[in-house]
């Protein structure tokens, strides 16, 4: 909608010819599909009846008609308002990605300043597309600190559990290095942060720190076991390896499927987790009982 500030009439010729500059330039981004505004309609009645537009002819005259025209077609969408202080733009949007959709709508704000005085008129772009961005941008924001709050009950946890700090640090290094890794696979493959690739980080740091859970608490079990640090992490790996390969094979054949869906989300979603998991394995199996063999006393 691109209302009036000061509260005159928007459909005067000026506004009407920066509004066909603006509708122009939405034609011609190729996100964007069949724009429809009073442009169309003046179209229409200028080769119809070509006399209404004549310098002789009011401009209160041909503001009656347009609102006849609208009120007449019954048109779910109103192309301006009743007391003519907004106009309306209906535009297509083609299903995009959440990063080109933020980079849509400030392409379009860029348009409208570029057509229309920023001091005399305001536009307020509305719809599912608008909505589902501002979402998207809250869970975001939600799930940074929600990831946070989760990696720091996870420590507080780990820490009960094993009841050493040292280890409880050593124990989360092997955690973190899979989020790592994610974040590099969504870097290279050019996979934007979106609702559901956010949700990625929480889940699989469960995941890991339930693989890890296991593995460390056989390892703790051990510790009257007489020897080195390596024959526990030895013993713990002999008991827990396999229950570890096979629930880590199960997850990473599940995520795969999902990753076959022909939703991009949805198979961006499957494929990270996929690696994720699969990462997370070989740290547990590994790099952490490297790091238990070499510093835990």
């Amino acid at each position: 909608n691109i209302t009036s500030l000061n509260g005159e009439d928007v459909v005067t010729k000026e506004t009407i010819s920066a509004l066909g500059d603006f509708q122009d330039k939405l034609e011609s981004i190729s996100l964007l599909a069949n724009p429809v505004s009073i442009i169309d309609i003046i179209k229409f009645l200028e080769k119809r009846t070509p006399v209404l537009f004549q310098s002789n002819i009011s401009a209160e005259s041909t503001q009656n008609l347009l609102k006849n025209k609208e009120l007449e077609s019954g048109s779910f969408y109103k192309l301006f308002s009743e007391d003519l202080k907004t106009l309306g733009i209906a535009i297509s949007l083609k299903e995009v990605k959440t990063s080109e959709l933020e980079a849509l709508l400030d392409g379009i704000e860029k348009s409208f300043n570029s057509s229309f005085d920023a001091s005399k008129y305001k536009l307020t772009i509305n719809g599912f597309s608008v909505v589902f961005s501002q979402v998207n941008d809250f869970i975001l924001e939600t799930q940074f600190k929600s990831f946070f709050a989760a990696f720091f009950v996870a420590f507080l946890a780990l820490w009960f559990f094993i009841r050493n700090i040292k280890t409880t640090f050593l124990v989360l290094i092997p955690n973190i290095l899979p989020l790592a890794v994610l974040a590099i696979v969504m870097a290279w493959l050019d996979i934007p942060l979106d609702v559901s690739t956010a949700m990625i980080t929480p889940i699989m740091l469960g995941i890991a720190m339930d693989d890890t859970i296991h593995l460390v608490y056989k390892y703790k079990r051990t510790k009257g076991v007489k020897g080195s640090a390596r024959i526990r992490i030895d013993k713990a790996m002999t008991y827990t390896g396999s229950a570890l390969l096979s629930t880590t094979i199960a997850l990473v054949a599940g995520f795969l499927i999902i990753s076959s869906s022909a939703i991009p989300s949805v198979s961006d979603f499957g494929i990270l987790c996929a690696v994720t998991v699969f990462i997370a394995l070989i740290t547990d199996i590994f790099y952490l009982p490297a790091l238990l063999k070499n510093f835990d006393s």
